[in-house]
């Protein structure tokens, strides 16, 4: 099971619904939508990103195949810019 955790160096802050990411090498913000976040606290919960979409499937009544979509292209973005690294279980 594939397992991910934002980045040592990326800083995290929460504003209302949203929650923004820092890289600080980069200078750039990143604001995360609704998914992500949910996606950002299964991580921080120590499920894998097969089981994070399970668990938002469920929770929110969503097609799993549309969460594992949406988490898919979430997942490769923010690994692209250096937000989120893969790590061990």
């Amino acid at each position: 099971m594939t397992r991910y955790n934002v980045a040592p160096k990326v800083l995290r802050a929460h504003l209302e619904e949203h929650e923004v990411l820092l890289n600080p090498e980069s200078g750039i913000y990143h604001v995360v939508n609704d998914t992500g976040r949910r996606l950002l606290g299964c991580w921080g919960d120590g499920l894998s990103l097969e089981e994070s979409v399970s668990r938002l499937a469920e929770q929110m009544g969503w097609d799993p195949a549309q969460v594992r979509a949406d988490a898919d292209g979430f997942v490769a973005a923010m690994v692209e810019r250096g937000l989120i690294e893969e790590s061990s279980p």
